[in-house]
C-alpha cells in the first residue's frame, strides 16, 4: 500500500469524526474496503498459530507477542531450538517449525525468521551464527510447504539484546528466533 493511499485513509479517519479510541479502527475499516476481512484474517492465523504452537506455548519455549495490528511475532527460544553455538536445528523444534509451516501456507502467510545471539563471541561470529540459524528454520518452513517466496531471513548477531548479557538468564532470552508473520496481501 503506497504511503499516499495511508495518509489519505488517515486523513479520511481524522475528518469523519476525530480520532477517538473507541471508534477510530471502525473508521479506518469503513474508509478502507477490506479492512475489516483483513484483519479477521489475520486473527484467524493468530489463532492457528496458536494451536499449531500450543505445546510449545505451553512449555515456555515459545512466545506469541500480539502487541502489533499487522503482524504476529513468534519468538523461540534460541536454546530449545540449537545446541550451545550450533545452528543445526533440534528434532522438537523441526517438527514444531513443520507444523507451523503448513499453518502459514494455509493461510497465505508470509515471514521474515530473524535469528539473534547473545554478545558471547566476536561481533562477527554472532552474525555468521544468527544468519546460519535463521536461515535453518527458513529451510524447514519452505521444505514444509511454505513458498520461498513467502519466507525472508535475517541476521542482527548479538545487537538487539532482551536482557543484559551480564547473566546466564539473559543470554538464554538473547539467544532466540523471531518470526514475524504476517498475511501475503500480494
Amino acid at each position: 500500500m503506497s504511503r499516499y493511499l495511508i495518509f489519505l485513509l488517515l486523513g479520511a479517519v481524522l475528518t469523519t469524526g476525530g480520532c477517538s479510541t473507541s471508534g477510530w479502527l471502525q473508521r479506518l475499516e469503513s474508509a478502507l474496503p477490506g479492512a475489516a476481512a483483513h484483519r479477521a484474517a489475520l486473527q484467524a492465523l493468530n489463532s492457528a498459530v496458536e494451536q499449531a504452537l500450543a505445546p510449545q506455548i505451553a512449555s515456555q519455549v515459545v512466545t506469541i507477542d500480539r502487541s502489533n495490528d499487522t503482524i504476529i511475532r513468534v519468538r523461540l527460544d534460541g536454546r530449545w531450538c540449537f545446541g550451545l553455538d550450533a545452528a543445526s536445528l533440534a528434532t522438537p523444534a523441526a517438527n514444531a517449525l513443520g507444523r507451523l509451516a503448513k499453518t502459514l501456507a494455509a493461510h497465505e502467510a508470509a515471514v521474515k525468521v530473524t535469528g539473534h545471539t547473545d554478545s558471547i563471541g566476536s561481533v562477527a561470529e554472532n552474525l555468521d551464527l544468527s544468519r546460519l540459524r535463521a536461515a535453518a528454520v527458513a529451510q524447514v518452513l519452505r521444505a514444509q510447504g511454505l513458498g520461498a517466496d513467502r519466507v525472508q531471513t535475517e541476521a542482527k548477531g548479538s545487537a538487539e539484546p532482551l536482557a543484559t548479557n551480564a547473566t546466564e538468564a539473559g543470554r538464554q532470552l538473547n539467544n532466540r528466533i523471531e518470526l514475524d508473520i504476517g498475511l501475503d496481501d500480494r
